[in-house]
């Protein structure tokens, strides 16, 4: 089981990989355009995403018929020929949720969110506890559906816009974010791809499990956070980032208290939801989940670098990031296994936040002078 569902998650880093090609800067800038009223700028992007993202359709392609015709890797491959088909949807039309962070309507976003997460549960308990098919019904079910709402709650989302308005710096500013995160963007399914040729699809799985389950924590910080960036993001320069500062102890506690609810629950309620064949998922999870103290900082002050164009803050911050990332990973992942992923992470978003901490210090500075 834990092999069959390593390769599933193995065919979605493929497609996270290959989602670089939809120049993802513009899920980071999208909703600062639509805050400050270019709305027009959701079309012009979108069509662009459409049109640099036909070249992953192609890899997929590519990589689907080599699956099955030359490695003869069946489940793999039909996988990877569901993955092409509903490619460009999947990866770009999540960005319904920075239009609506954009129009301040976090209350559909939060809708929409809820919907997705109960119905993608409830295709689980069917597709393999009701019907008791396997992990490629199951990973059929997940990325279809994933794939449909994502189109219905853009359309939603785009009915939403009132004007045409387009800034004239999108392009550049959403390309520079991209090259930018580039590193970030391959490290996190980098490291998947790693695992699975390495250690097999059994120790991916068990990776995956283990970071799934911080991650559910995590996500409650955006819908947290992002109604905070967004409305700061409409002060000016020098107010938004001294309100920033001087959140950083609150964000800190507020990550605290998360990661409490986190460690309370894999103790209390992990061994009933985990299967016996994942049940070191979950040691694993205590110490992934190590970054969702962080977090809430993070979230404040990325936001607040990217809104503010702020290319040197968030460069040195996260070029900084990704050579501690794979410094540690290079070092420590052989010997010490996935537990060492755990503590690199940690330290290197720690040392991030610490740098876009000082280039906002500075920027204060200067400016009140």
């Amino acid at each position: 089981m834990p092999e069959s569902y390593g390769v599933y998650r193995y065919v979605l880093a493929v497609v996270s990989l290959c989602s670089l090609t939809t120049i993802t800067g513009i899920n980071k800038t999208l909703g600062g355009y639509v805050a400050k009223g270019f709305h027009g700028t959701v079309a012009k992007t979108t069509i662009l995403s459409l049109k640099t993202g036909l070249s992953g359709v192609l890899f997929l392609a590519i990589y689907s018929s080599y699956s099955f015709f030359i490695d003869q890797k069946i489940m793999q491959s039909y996988l990877l020929i569901l993955a092409t088909v509903c490619f460009l949807p999947y990866t770009i039309f999540s960005r319904y949720q920075s239009i609506l962070a954009g129009l301040e309507n976090f209350k559909l976003i939060f809708f929409y969110n809820f919907v997705q997460k109960i119905s993608l549960f409830f295709l689980t308990v069917i597709t393999l506890y009701v019907l008791k098919k396997g992990i490629l019904v199951f990973g059929y079910s997940q990325i279809l559906f994933t794939s449909l709402f994502f189109i219905f709650c853009y359309k939603r989302s785009i009915d939403l816009l009132r004007n045409n308005t387009i800034d004239p710096g999108f392009i550049k500013h959403s390309t520079t974010i991209s090259i930018i995160s580039l590193g970030s963007q391959i490290i996190a399914p980098g490291i998947q791809l790693f695992l699975n040729f390495s250690l097999g699809t059994g120790a991916l799985a068990l990776y995956v499990i283990g970071n799934r389950i911080p991650i559910q924590i995590a996500n409650v910080v955006k819908p947290i956070m992002h109604p905070i960036s967004i409305r700061l993001a409409k002060k000016t320069k020098l107010s938004y980032n001294k309100a920033v500062i001087k959140s950083i102890p609150l964000t800190l506690l507020l990550g605290t208290i998360l990661y409490g609810f986190l460690y309370l629950g894999i103790e209390i309620f992990g061994p009933y939801i985990v299967d016996d064949s994942y049940i070191i998922a979950l040691d694993y999870a205590k110490n992934l989940g190590l970054f969702i103290i962080l977090s809430p900082t993070f979230s404040l002050l990325n936001s607040n670098v990217i809104f503010e164009k702020n290319n040197r803050a968030f460069s040195y911050s996260l070029f900084t990031n990704q050579a501690v990332t794979i410094t540690g990973y290079f070092l420590f992942l052989k010997n010490h296994g996935i537990i060492s992923i755990a503590y690199t992470n940690f330290v290197a978003l720690a040392i991030q936040i610490i740098i876009m901490v000082v280039f906002l210090i500075r920027d204060i500075t200067s400016k009140s002078r």
